[in-house]
């Protein structure tokens, strides 16, 4: 592939100052000259007219689906996945993008930075951003739309914290929960994108790069004339421009329950990352097959056209999620934990794993005790070709071997391959934002003002 040319380094987008004093205030930054916005802006909201999705409190939102919005998420999720060159000054993770293209995601030292700077950018890196991530592009759809999302608009951390359901503090979000959103923003502006995608005609491909998001130099609020307290502040940002020059690869979105948001990102990580990378998958399911229904109960059956299907072992290194190898019973544990609670929860639907041979069968792994799993199989084999009786029966013996954990059973349970299928919800998604702000994003059905299941997050 080739190189990208060399061109000038864009200015690095201010960052925030964190200010011990200035907690509910977007403060500015000393050193660097601040990016100003091109586009005429119109006002910000003040308090009491927030943006329609916090005022509306939907159940789910919508955020983009495309293959660059995933790799951003998924390089986002941990610093540990890229290669450093300190000589150099640059950190960066790679990732093939289609057949033919390439996505890289560069962290490096920002004006009088040092490498230890990128390094502590890079420890920061987790679900706490991929969150603040994912609620910034549900306001920029909900504000501009799909085809203007790279306009600037403001935002304040209050209506990303309550995007993301963080927990109330005597009915108030606290100093530090808005200053860890000011701090994952400053993160997002850090790393650049850049992409090469195949062009339309023969020995071509269009190159950009971009940051991730912008933070501009305009901001507005309101402060005490005597003591010059903060009331209240906005700042205005904007996503990058990697979301409109490639607007092939930009023009999906996927619904998003915003429990997945409050799931912990520390005590429900193998749930969060499972269940935001899954919804995302669900978006390239026949719209008209997005309707679940419930397996049969003798048979088991699904169309597996309807469902997504992986190798355990894929969908956690897809999903972000490292195995603890040295404990592996204790990981088994939360992944199938995670399986049914993201079910109980509505992020997916029925799951079952694959039967290998079998076409048309499943094991009900996750819903069948070994007992259950024995009794079915005995069920089946009268009516059944000894090719499918030998198949479920080695199934039912590896399941066997993973329960009594035998010598290298963490490999034989990694080769599993399970089916998901999507919640009901994901039938009733409209195909994209309008190019207007106005309904932008999709209720699920139920009581909006209805408090989800899960327990508090920080």
């Amino acid at each position: 592939m080739a190189e990208l040319p060399d061109t000038p380094k864009p200015q690095q987008a201010r960052l925030l100052d964190d200010l011990p004093d200035a907690a509910n205030a977007f403060p500015s930054a000393p050193s660097v000259p601040a990016r100003t916005s091109p586009e005429k802006i119109t006002p910000a909201r003040r308090r009491g007219g927030r943006p329609s999705v916090v005022e509306r409190n939907p159940r789910a939102i919508e955020v983009l689906a495309d293959s660059v919005t995933q790799s951003i998420m998924r390089a986002l999720l941990d610093g540990e996945d890229y290669t450093q060159d300190p000589e150099q000054g640059v950190a960066e993770f790679k990732r093939p993008l289609g057949d033919r293209g390439e996505i890289v995601i560069r962290v490096t030292p920002g004006h009088e930075e040092t490498w230890e700077q990128v390094l502590m950018a890079l420890r920061q890196l987790g679900d706490e951003v991929v969150d603040t991530f994912c609620a910034v592009l549900t306001l920029a759809l909900d504000k501009n739309g799909s085809q203007h999302i790279t306009q600037p608009f403001y935002v304040d951390p209050y209506d990303i914290l309550q995007i993301c359901q963080r927990q109330l503090s005597n009915r108030a979000y606290t100093p530090q929960q808005k200053h860890a959103i000011i701090d994952n923003l400053n993160i997002l502006a850090r790393p650049l994108v850049t992409a090469s995608v195949p062009g339309r005609r023969r020995g071509r491909e269009v190159r950009f790069e971009s940051a991730i998001v912008d933070l501009l130099s305009d901001r507005i609020g309101e402060y005490q004339i005597e003591t010059g307290e903060v009331l209240w502040q906005q700042r205005q940002i904007k996503i990058g421009d990697w979301a409109r020059i490639a607007p092939p690869l930009t023009g999906d979105t996927a619904l998003l329950l915003r429990q997945v948001l409050k799931y912990h990102a520390q005590r429900d990580r193998v749930a969060k990352r499972l269940g935001r990378y899954l919804s995302l998958q669900f978006r390239q399911l026949p719209l008209a097959s997005l309707v679940s229904q419930e397996p049969d109960e003798a048979e088991g059956t699904h169309q597996a056209d309807v469902a997504l299907e992986y190798e355990l072992a894929a969908l956690l290194q897809e999903a972000g999620i490292r195995p603890d190898l040295k404990n592996p019973g204790r990981t088994r544990t939360m992944i199938e934990n995670a399986f049914r609670r993201l079910k109980n929860d509505g992020v997916i639907g029925p799951y079952t794993q694959v039967v290998e041979g079998v076409e048309g069968s499943y094991l009900l792994a996750s819903e069948s005790s070994k007992t259950d799993s024995a009794e079915r199989l005995e069920s089946l084999d009268g009516d059944s070709g000894a090719d499918r009786a030998v198949a479920l029966r080695q199934a039912h013996a590896d399941r066997v071997f993973i329960e009594q954990k035998g010598y290298g059973w963490w490999d034989v349970y990694a080769r599993q391959r399970w089916r998901f299928y999507p919640p009901q919800h994901e039938a009733q998604l409209p195909l994209a934002f309008p190019s207007h702000s106005s309904s932008t994003t999709a209720d699920v059905e139920g009581d909006d003002d209805a408090e989800p299941i899960i327990v508090d997050a920080n």
